[in-house]
């Protein structure tokens, strides 16, 4: 489960995301994210399949609420 807390509570050790990758296992069980910050470099993820309609759900919520607080900006980006 993802806890999301507020911003002025984040840890010191929360780092700025500046690209994301990602790609599926062979298999078709895992999805993989290459997410990339600029102090620390890569991090991998891994999420169940199973879970994607729970990750799915939770950036939507946020998207709205980042929408709602007026800091949402839209923009195109190539796939």
């Amino acid at each position: 489960m993802v806890e999301v807390f507020p911003f002025r509570e984040r840890s010191s050790k929360v780092r700025q995301v500046s690209y994301v990758t990602g790609d599926v296992t062979p298999d078709g069980r895992e999805l993989l994210l290459n997410v990339e910050t600029e102090r620390d470099g890569r991090i991998e993820l891994a999420f169940p399949t199973v879970d994607l309609q729970h990750l799915l759900t939770l950036l939507l919520v946020l998207g709205g609420k980042a929408a709602v607080k007026g800091r949402f900006a839209a923009f195109s980006e190539t796939y």
